[in-house]
């Protein structure tokens, strides 16, 4: 298995790594490969999304679930963010979420128009999962 890694400065030989830009910081950085590589597996590789599907995230402002904000945003998806307060939306849409739902009043069918999302990332479970209307967990793979 093979690592992939940011770097500043090595005592070792890396093999699969990038140097970190200048313009962001370390904090920041190490978030790239916990975050954003979890959330890229998960709708590029797992769920293939696409451009002008519909995601919905719950739990939106933990650090995977801006992560996928920002890779369906990428990917041309549109994006429902499930928070359960007003500042915790306002985090999702400054990172491009495009339709805001408070956990403890929003619904996700009336947002879309009837159909329901094509992807759930869901980063809460518990009563939240249980509220949605799961069809199946297949990852496209139906047998």
């Amino acid at each position: 298995m093979h690592a992939w890694c940011f770097c500043r400065a090595s005592s070792s030989r890396c093999k699969n790594g990038d140097a970190v830009p200048d313009d962001i910081p370390s904090t920041e950085a190490v978030g790239l490969l916990t975050a954003h590589a979890t959330a890229h597996r998960a709708l590029r590789q797992r769920s293939n999304l696409t451009a002008g599907e519909t995601l919905l995230v719950t739990g939106a402002v933990g650090g995977t679930c801006l992560a996928a904000i920002q890779i369906a945003k990428a990917i041309g998806a549109k994006v429902i963010a499930v928070c359960s307060s007003e500042d915790k939306l306002a985090i999702a849409k400054e990172n491009g979420a495009d339709i805001l739902i408070n956990s403890g009043d929003g619904e996700v069918k009336s947002a879309t128009e009837g159909k329901g999302v094509d992807v759930a990332y869901d980063c809460v479970g518990g009563e939240l999962f249980n509220v949605c209307s799961i069809v199946g967990i297949f990852w496209r793979t139906f047998t």
